[in-house]
């Protein structure tokens, strides 16, 4: 190591060996030729419908639709020098088509009524219905024609595999809901809800949610002479919730495997729980 003018001068061994390289200085032949392609495609849209009658009634209807198209391909091409990944020996493709599909409907009525002064009722009834679709259609093939290659039906036919994924869930739910208030100070919700889902057991009926709760404004009263708080209110709620199981927790299961002479057979993968119902939480709330 010299020192000159304040920069560092390294001394160069003209007998040294060359540097090879290395992902450092530049990727290798086949990692640099491997292609990952995604074409993705998607529309998103939703419908509203208000209805009235008067002040005492009102319904709402929503439709939505989320739909995604995909094309992937995962390519390896032939590489004739000194391969880093074993796909690129002989070549690889990887082709999937997935379509996504998520549908749901929303409706939703409420009937306002005062039965004397100071004494309001809203009741309200409504339902739910949602669905999703996932398919798929996957080909896989090894063993590419030449170097040029780039497509799927350029591999070996027999080395060529197909697969193919449908998977649907749907839910529908019900509820009914009764709010009433008093003086536009105390205020007491009741409701239940009714949802059943297709990933439920065959034998678990539709599950029921109850909830209740309460609100009073107490800064709103006549004996409130607290002037140091111009708004005080108490609050409580209880309730239930559920998430469903896994799609397939309620079906038995079976795979495909090779049987004798070619042909294929099937195989018990998982058993399945025909009980089997949503995940239920309970929720207390209580805060000022």
């Amino acid at each position: 190591m010299l020192w000159n003018n304040g920069y560092d001068l390294l001394r160069v061994n003209p007998d040294a060996a060359p540097r090879t390289g290395g992902f450092q200085e530049h990727l290798p032949t086949d990692v640099a030729r491997i292609e990952a392609l995604r074409d993705y495609s998607r529309f998103t849209g939703s419908a509203t419908l208000n209805h009235t009658i008067g002040e005492w009634f009102t319904q709402r209807g929503v439709f939505g639709l989320d739909k995604g198209w995909e094309v992937n391909q995962l390519i390896y091409p032939i590489d004739t020098g000194q391969p880093v990944y074993p796909q690129t020996e002989e070549g690889e493709h990887n082709y999937s088509r997935p379509v996504t599909t998520n549908f749901s409907l929303d409706y939703a009525a409420s009937v306002i009524y005062a039965p004397r002064p100071g004494l309001n009722t809203t009741t309200s009834f409504g339902a739910q219905y949602y669905t999703e679709t996932y398919e798929s259609v996957d080909m896989q093939g090894f063993g590419y024609a030449s170097p040029r290659s780039r497509s799927i039906d350029q591999t070996v036919i027999e080395r060529l595999s197909l697969g193919h994924d449908h998977i649907e869930n749907k839910s529908l739910g019900f509820y009914v809901q009764e709010e009433v208030s008093l003086n536009d100070r105390l205020f007491l919700t009741g409701a239940v809800r009714f949802d059943d889902n297709s990933a439920f057991g065959s034998d678990f009926e539709a599950q029921i949610y109850p909830k209740v709760s309460a609100a009073w404004v107490i800064s709103e009263e006549n004996f409130w002479n607290f002037n140091l708080l111009n708004q005080f209110r108490l609050r409580g709620a209880l309730g239930q919730a559920g998430r469903q199981p896994d799609l397939f927790a309620g079906e038995y299961i079976y795979s495909v495997v090779p049987g004798p002479g070619g042909t294929t057979a099937l195989y018990p993968q998982s058993p399945g729980n025909t009980e089997v119902g949503p995940e239920t939480s309970t929720e207390l709330e209580v805060g000022f």
